[in-house]
């Protein structure tokens, strides 16, 4: 049993990525013992494209290690002994699971033979240890119109994945996490997020047209002066400050013990659902600030999306758990425009990767 204002030692998996650069940071600051694992393959990622993040930062983790590496993994618990283990070690990126037959096939066994590999070692070594996991509200399906539900996975609201072989990965990787709950009584929580956007010193961010996701890429687009505009822009999305991202994981880890079994828990901002016009609008506002005047260039959309869809996301077990929005998205955007400025020379130098390329898993041939 965990009490929520005790000290814990808290694994996480995927330390030095994004969310778990950050995470991490949190959980020291409330006093946490954390132990950061990586294997660092998004450095290896950018290395191949010639890619760099927008903000340099120090590299974070204990141990350098591949969530695959079963035996490994089993030894690290058995030394560390973690109270609770986050499991934020996928690949993350849609585009990168499309490019070809490498990626997809990296993307798949690194996220669901990863997840396996922890699932297994955490049987073997301490069964009560219970898995925070990163979900994707991707696992339901952007085709499929109607209300996503709080507290049920995509097979008990007959949805699935259908925008990547990303978010497939996901739904592999929930349907495990589901079997293996069952017939182990493994507690494992899966948070479904959205898009999560945001810039912190010393934290990695990527504006490149692999990695890069909307907001971020737009803010930094706008720095070197032209941004790009997918298709119509209409895209609807709900998306999500890095604040709330972190502070939800933590909600959870908190309220760990109202949980049995498999449990999916979707995060929500009814105030960051937004339009890729709308975070033009917003970055154009705020680069007007600062006296950068961005042109917007509209493109044809690299990715295979629905232009109309209005989400409609239940959200209830979070703020039962005490959780409440931080940050909006508009907010996050204005709060991060500045801190990216002040490495407005490094944006220019690796401005040649934010203009996507052809993705061929959404073309036919």
């Amino acid at each position: 049993m965990l009490m929520k204002n005790e000290t814990l030692k808290v694994l996480v998996c995927g330390s030095n990525g994004y969310i778990g650069h950050y995470l991490c940071k949190k959980l020291r600051d409330l006093g946490h013992d954390v132990v950061g694992l990586d294997n660092l393959s998004k450095v290896r990622q950018l290395y191949h494209f010639g890619f760099e993040s927008a903000i340099p930062f120090k590299e974070n983790l204990d141990y350098l290690e591949d969530l695959k590496n079963y035996q490994s993994i089993r030894s690290i618990l058995s030394i560390e002994k973690p109270d609770v283990i986050f499991n934020l070690a996928q690949q993350p990126a849609p585009t990168y699971s499309m490019l070809g037959f490498s990626q997809s096939a990296e993307t798949q066994v690194n996220n669901v033979v990863g997840a396996l590999s922890l699932y297994w070692a955490v049987k073997e070594t301490n069964p009560e240890v219970p898995i925070i996991q990163i979900g994707t509200l991707g696992e339901f399906g952007y085709s499929k119109m109607g209300r996503v539900e709080d507290g049920l996975s995509f097979v008990d609201q007959a949805r699935m994945a259908d925008s990547s072989l990303y978010h497939l990965s996901k739904n592999m990787m929930t349907l495990n996490a589901i079997y293996l709950s069952k017939i182990w009584g493994l507690k494992i929580v899966d948070i479904q997020q959205t898009v999560v956007e945001g810039a912190r010193e010393n934290n990695p961010l990527y504006m490149d047209w692999v990695f890069g996701t909307v907001c971020n890429r737009i803010m930094c687009q706008a720095i070197v002066g032209e941004i790009l505009r997918y298709g119509s822009g209409n895209q609807r999305r709900s998306l999500l400050s890095l604040e709330d991202s972190v502070w939800a994981l933590i909600t959870v880890m908190r309220n760990i013990d109202e949980v049995e079994g498999y449990l999916s828990v979707n995060q929500f901002d009814p105030d960051s659902i937004l339009s890729c016009n709308e975070i033009i609008e917003i970055v154009l506002d705020i680069a007007g600030e600062y006296n950068i005047e961005p042109k917007v260039k509209t493109i044809p959309n690299p990715r295979i999306e629905r232009e109309d869809n209005e989400p409609d996301i239940e959200f209830e077990i979070l703020p039962s758990w005490g959780f409440t929005p931080l940050k909006t998205v508009e907010r996050e955007i204005r709060d991060s425009f500045p801190l990216l400025l002040e490495h407005k020379d490094r944006i220019q130098r690796y401005a040649h990767t934010i203009e996507p390329k052809p993705v061929m898993g959404w073309q036919r041939r």
